[in-house]
Parts: C-alpha cells; sequence; structure tokens
C-alpha cells in the first residue's frame, strides 16, 4: 500500500469534494480510494480532484480516478 489509510490521511482527503462522490458513498463513509480501492457504489464519472488533494500531492501518486480503478500501486 502506497498510500496508508491513516486517520490523518482520511481527514485530509478530498473525496467527498469530487463530483463523484455520491449520495451513497457518503452512506457508506467511503472515501481515501488512492488507499482503500475502488468504491462499491454506481457513479457517473464527471469529473476527478485527484490532483488538488493533499494526500495526492504528499505521496506523488500519478493515476486518476481511485474510485473506479483501485488503489495507487507503485
Amino acid at each position: 500500500m502506497i498510500v496508508p489509510n491513516t486517520v490523518e490521511n482520511i481527514e485530509k482527503c478530498q473525496c467527498p469534494e469530487c463530483p463523484i462522490y455520491n449520495k451513497c458513498m457518503e452512506d457508506h463513509n467511503e472515501r481515501l480510494f488512492c488507499s482503500r480501492g475502488i468504491s462499491g457504489c454506481d457513479f457517473n464519472k464527471t469529473g476527478c480532484v485527484c490532483p488538488t488533494c493533499p494526500v495526492w500531492i504528499k505521496y506523488e501518486l500519478i493515476s486518476l480516478f481511485y474510485c473506479e480503478k483501485g488503489a495507487e500501486k507503485k
């Protein structure tokens, strides 16, 4: 795992700010997809805020749409 699934990273996570994030994800408390992997919810792929996320920047991630593709692997 490249991104640790920590409280600190969860608090910095911007997944809830993403245009993809929806009520299903909120209800299941899904976030930190770059660490935890794909979403169990259906969603419309309408944009991505990963490049503006402090977690993405801190760990020098390169991928996008972790909610669809899964956790970052290097």
